[in-house]
């Protein structure tokens, strides 16, 4: 553990690692879909925000990527920031479809803001006082602060939410707010020159095309949309399956809790792991986790679902930090954010329409769909490890 901490924690990168954890108190995380919900919405017209997500991201993300290049990654996050707080205040007084329609349209942008620069101020920053091969232990202590403060606030939300169901919101509001007052001393990093950057234009193709022209980028991206592929739909899904399984409301705030516990041992442990294991073995790790969740979630037993759904988790973050520990390497930090969005855009544009098909399949509930449609996921994953393999290194 003190090894954890002596490298992950860097003096200068204090104001991240507060802001990091004051922004984590997401205290409506346990219960929003539930909350969205109960104001009348079904499950298909929730798979359908989070689909509106997913297009606003895709239109969004390569142009906030080159803002960040252009004026500075933490001018990006601030408004991330300031976008997410918006869209918390949005989701507290709405109470029909088209006012959660702008709230998400409002999160779509708050993730474009955030997406690219986050990993590029993170690395930049170690690169301005020659630190960059702390990156992936830099990545592991910054989401175990954010799972800490994740566990505390889900903790509390779902009992808050029990107690009046505006209280998740209001102190969510209330430590973003925090948030911003400590990221605004954060420093802005000096990446390479931008002079031969100089149009908009050129930041967008030169990044973009970086993104096509590294066959390890192009791979790396393929496994990580095909490890998520049914991830990210789940996590809008899973509130109203473990209560429809017998799950206690109060109990998805502990659930939520004991997966940033998760978050925090990963953050100490997982890095030290795909050290050991190499980026390789790692990835089939990750394949082999998702696998197990993918034959428990379906089991409709909710103590055997959550079991499912912490598998999934383990597997996302540990695939994070092989990406960390390997994506940075084949792009300069001139285009660094705008590649990054630009990948980010694209695997937007993939998942567009997944949140709402797997919605509804949730919703009439058709399980030999799922299993054929997680046995085809398996297999991709498979293929694409085996003809990327010599690139994961």
């Amino acid at each position: 553990m003190f090894k954890f901490i002596q490298k992950g924690f860097v003096k200068e990168l204090l104001p991240l690692y507060i802001s990091t954890f004051f922004h984590s108190f997401y205290f409506i995380g346990p219960i929003a879909v539930l909350f969205i919900i109960n104001k009348g919405l079904s499950l298909a017209e929730v798979g359908l925000l989070v689909s509106v997500v997913y297009l606003v991201s895709f239109l969004t993300e390569y142009p906030t990527g080159v803002f960040a290049d252009k004026y500075g990654t933490k001018k990006s996050i601030f408004l991330s920031y300031f976008l997410f707080f918006l869209y918390v205040l949005i989701m507290m007084f709405s109470n029909n479809f088209y006012g959660f329609l702008l709230a998400y349209i409002l999160l779509g942008l708050e993730m474009s803001f955030s997406s690219g620069a986050s990993e590029a101020l993170w690395y930049d920053s170690l690169k301005s006082i020659n630190k960059q091969k702390l990156m992936k232990d830099v990545t592991g202590f910054l989401d175990a602060t954010g799972s800490l403060g994740m566990m505390i606030a889900a903790i509390f939300g779902a009992f808050l939410y029990k107690y009046q169901q505006n209280l998740p919101f209001v102190f969510t509001l209330f430590f973003i707010v925090v948030a911003l007052i400590s990221f605004y001393f954060v420093k802005q990093p000096k990446n390479d020159s931008y002079d031969e950057l100089k149009k908009i234009k050129l930041t967008f193709n030169l990044g973009f095309k970086h993104l096509f022209s590294k066959k390890a980028l192009i791979f790396l991206f393929l496994m990580g949309i095909t490890l998520f592929l049914f991830e990210h739909a789940w996590y809008e899904m899973k509130q109203p399956l473990l209560v429809n399984a017998g799950m206690p409301i109060e109990f998805l705030g502990i659930l939520v809790a004991i997966g940033s516990i998760i978050g925090i041992v990963g953050g100490v442990f997982l890095p030290k792991l795909v050290h050991i294991l190499n980026a390789k073995k790692s990835i089939l790790f990750c394949i082999l986790f998702q696998a197990i969740g993918f034959i428990t979630i379906w089991s409709n037993q909710k103590w055997i679902m959550a079991i499912g759904a912490y598998s999934l988790y383990i597997s996302h973050i540990t695939w994070n930090y092989v990406d960390a520990d390997l994506v940075h390497k084949y792009i300069p930090s001139k285009i660094r954010a705008s590649t990054l969005s630009a990948r980010q855009m694209i695997g937007s544009l993939i998942y567009i329409p997944n949140p709402w098909l797997m919605s509804w399949l949730v919703q009439i509930f058709a399980t030999k769909i799922f299993i054929i449609f997680s046995i085809l996921i398996i297999i991709i994953n498979l293929v694409v490890f085996y003809f990327g393999k010599k690139y994961y290194k």
